[in-house]
């Protein structure tokens, strides 16, 4: 069923995020940086508290400093060479960490290797995907090769592979949104999200293609 304030909050939230990510896309840098990280941080807690819910007991404030690091280690010299070592001596680290403080403060009631283990897979979950925001926005900084890629120039030429995907994926959520409130009846897995439906989805699919193709057709000559 369609709850009213619910449209006026995905519009909302769409009214304040996309200039602020585009702002901060457009800006590189430390500006990008420290959103990226902002949101590793906080999509980090999101995560944790999930877990919480099904009686594990993650290390919440080291998983989320992780996902942070791993930001902030692409943001400072946004290059993947760079980044994959530093990124490799992060990890290693927090492993040791947190396998440390597991077995001091988890055993053996506490199931230490769920602490361990979940609070790890927060840090990949949520971290490293934003840690490739800064090393895909470098790469659109060679104009040829974004232009090449993407059949974008221009102002956006900077931004292109990091607003390939957030364009697809802004496009399907939309389109399974309305679609799937106008015409959805087949339930697609009430089990996990009682809302979505098949048609939903399809329009989804449809919305995300769309966008995807009007984004990377090189206009004729």
């Amino acid at each position: 069923m369609k709850r009213p304030g619910d449209l006026a909050a995905r519009l909302g939230v769409a009214a304040l995020g996309i200039p602020l990510v585009l702002g901060a896309l457009w800006s590189g840098g430390p500006v990008l940086g420290a959103l990226m990280c902002l949101l590793a941080i906080l999509g980090a807690r999101e995560f944790y508290s999930l877990v919480h819910k099904r009686g594990d007991a993650p290390f919440d404030l080291l998983g989320a400093a992780g996902a942070g690091a791993l930001v902030l280690a692409a943001g400072a010299e946004p290059a993947w060479t760079p980044f994959a070592g530093r990124a490799l001596w992060i990890l290693l680290g927090l492993s040791g960490l947190t396998l440390a403080l597991s077995l001091r403060f988890r055993w053996p009631e506490g199931r230490p290797s769920a602490a361990f283990s979940s609070t790890l897979a927060g840090v990949l979950y949520v971290g490293l995907p934003l840690a490739f925001v800064p090393l895909l926005r470098a790469v659109g900084e060679a104009p040829s090769a974004a232009g090449d890629a993407t059949g974008v120039s221009g102002f956006f030429v900077p931004m292109a592979f990091v607003l390939l995907p957030l364009l697809t994926t802004w496009a399907g959520d939309t389109a399974a949104y309305f679609v799937g409130h106008a015409v959805g009846r087949t339930k697609l897995a009430p089990a996990v999200s009682p809302g979505k439906t098949v048609e939903g989805s399809l329009g989804g699919i449809a919305g995300s293609v769309t966008a995807s193709g009007s984004t990377t057709t090189r206009p004729g000559p």
